[in-house]
């Protein structure tokens, strides 16, 4: 009887090698998508960085008119005209505007963290004024500008906003209000004789380095 011939198997016999997984591809999926997923933070963050640049970098602003003259305190001058039974002239120069500023509004120390108020000034030009305020946190400053037409109507005095910026980066009409309302919320109530000023003038003008003004006179003894 003939002998049979061996069977094939096609199975490994034991001990033989393990073929080798497919890391090689795995490595190469993981590597594509960790790339993909390093682009995209990249292109998410880098307009982020740039705009926190931006935000944080000091503004470009003409050169005001600078005044030879000796600033005088506008304390006593805006008080005895509130005060005067008569009408008055006043003229103010940009310095001593924002001698006073500094004056009435001093810097904000604040412990929670958040951003405290340091200075306010202003800059002129013909009919327009701009209002700039620096906040500070933990060393970093904030430069918000917000430029306002001057104009009196009705001898009221009507201050429209129609551009501010933080730090390079312009800001829209949404954020102009937002950032308007936030100023002026933190800043009028320390600026009290000077809105009674203001809320009695007769004429005004403004110019680079100086506002001229005629106040209207007193109606009563507190000059109100």
């Amino acid at each position: 009887m003939a002998a049979r011939p061996p069977r094939s198997s096609s199975a490994p016999a034991k001990g033989a090698p393990k073929a080798p997984a497919q890391s090689d591809s795995v490595r190469g999926a993981l590597w594509t998508r960790g790339l993909q997923r390093s682009l995209i933070a990249a292109l998410v963050l880098a307009p982020l960085l740039a705009l926190g640049i931006q935000l944080a970098r000091v503004p470009e602003v003409p050169p005001s008119a600078v005044s030879v003259v000796k600033p005088r305190t506008l304390g006593p001058l805006i008080a005895g005209s509130i005060a005067n039974p008569q009408p008055t002239t006043l003229e103010f120069s940009l310095d001593e505007i924002n001698t006073h500023l500094a004056q009435v509004l001093p810097p904000v120390a604040k412990k929670d963290g958040s951003w405290a108020f340091h200075t306010a000034s202003l800059r002129l030009e013909p009919e327009k004024a701009t209002l700039q305020t620096v906040y500070r946190w933990h060393g970093f400053q904030l430069h918000l500008h917000v430029s306002y037409a001057v104009s009196l109507q009705g001898g009221k005095l009507q201050l429209r906003p129609f551009s501010a910026s933080c730090g390079r980066v312009v800001l829209g009409m949404y954020w102009i209000r937002k950032a308007e309302e936030n100023i002026l919320r933190k800043l009028l109530p320390s600026l009290k004789k000077e809105q009674v000023l203001l809320n009695r003038l007769e004429t005004l003008r403004v110019e680079p380095g100086r506002v001229l003004m005629k106040v209207r006179a007193s109606t009563s003894i507190g000059g109100a």
